[in-house]
């Protein structure tokens, strides 16, 4: 099993600067405990947080930790247009020397399609057909698009990434058809933090019959994200992941997100019942027969851990890292 590590870039409402140095020295020590890839999500408008964007912010972290894959996870595709994010991706990986994944999701969030003047009723078309104008500039030389939402007038594209054919695609989705989207279109599906043990059971099986019907082989990763927290005792565990994580995901009901979920996935008020099946908390020790359990039954291949939830002090993040670090990964990394 291969960890990365998922810089929180959502902040209180506050002067951020010190935090983006604090989170920096957080991602060089993750790189010194064995973490190898580092990535950053994306929200617009993100009350009651505020939110660094991905794209400049990993371009800063790129610098700290050379060598390591730099992931997207995600970009909301429907909200950009196409040759600027193939533009701006292309960058990055260059800037990674070659290091980069492409992590993409639709969103869910109507708020952030209005205020970005992409009506959300069009998620889905502009999605597709943003992967298919990305891939199709990526391919290099002459290159036109007329479809739906976007078009591209004949051009000679010359910013290439360094990957060839194009920098790997996973996809972030949450709905069962979304599931079949991303085994259709994507390299890999990065599955959600907030997924049971049983709802992504069901949906793996999912995702494989649809990668089946599409005549493609297996994908190139298993990758699952988590919120993971480590302490030395295991009620002092429970006390900063409900008081961190918590207001997270309270946040999150306030948006929208429980209510595009299957029917058997949903969000609860009690934070002991949320967690069950989904965070990973506890002692070194539990937190280990945790993720040995997520590996086993779900043949996890990358858990992209976030530690460090908004609010959280830096140094119980940093605590709760050399923990990971140290009595974690390497009894479960390779």
């Amino acid at each position: 099993m291969r960890f990365g590590f998922w810089l929180n870039a959502q902040f209180p409402p506050g002067p951020i600067a010190h935090e983006v140095e604090a989170r920096l020295r957080l991602v060089r020590l993750a790189r010194s405990l064995g973490f190898d890839s580092f990535w950053a999500g994306q929200h617009f408008l993100a009350t009651p947080y505020q939110m660094l964007q991905p794209i400049p912010l990993l371009a800063r972290l790129a610098a700290e930790v050379p060598g390591a894959t730099i992931g997207t996870c995600i970009l909301l595709l429907p909200l950009y247009q196409p040759v600027l994010a193939a533009e701006e991706l292309a960058t990055l990986d260059i800037l990674t020397g070659g290091h980069l994944v492409c992590g993409f999701g639709l969103g869910y969030r109507d708020l952030e399609n209005e205020a970005l003047g992409s009506p959300p009723g069009e998620r889905v078309g502009r999605f597709e057909e943003a992967l298919r104008v990305i891939a199709g500039l990526w391919r290099g030389g002459r290159f036109s698009f007329n479809g739906r939402y976007f078009r591209v007038p004949e051009c000679e594209v010359t910013l290439l990434p360094v990957q060839r054919p194009r920098p790997p695609f996973w996809i972030a989705a949450n709905g069962d058809q979304a599931i079949r989207r991303a085994a259709r279109l994507g390299d890999a599906w990065i599955i959600a933090p907030h997924s049971p043990i049983p709802v992504i059971k069901r949906q793996l099986e999912l995702y494989r019959q649809a990668r089946q019907a599409a005549g493609l082989g297996p994908p190139v990763a298993v990758p699952i994200h988590r919120e993971v927290y480590v302490a030395p005792t295991e009620r002092e565990a429970w006390e900063h992941a409900e008081k961190y994580i918590g207001p997270k995901y309270e946040a999150y009901r306030q948006w929208g997100q429980d209510r595009v979920l299957p029917a058997d996935d949903r969000f609860y008020e009690d934070f002991k019942t949320l967690a069950k099946d989904r965070f990973i908390i506890g002692t070194p020790e539990g937190v280990r027969e945790q993720v040995e359990r997520f590996r086993a039954e779900l043949g996890i291949t990358h858990l992209l851990i976030r530690s460090e939830p908004p609010g959280m002090p830096a140094e119980l993040a940093e605590r709760s890292l050399r923990l990971l670090g140290d009595k974690v990964i390497p009894y479960l990394a390779g």
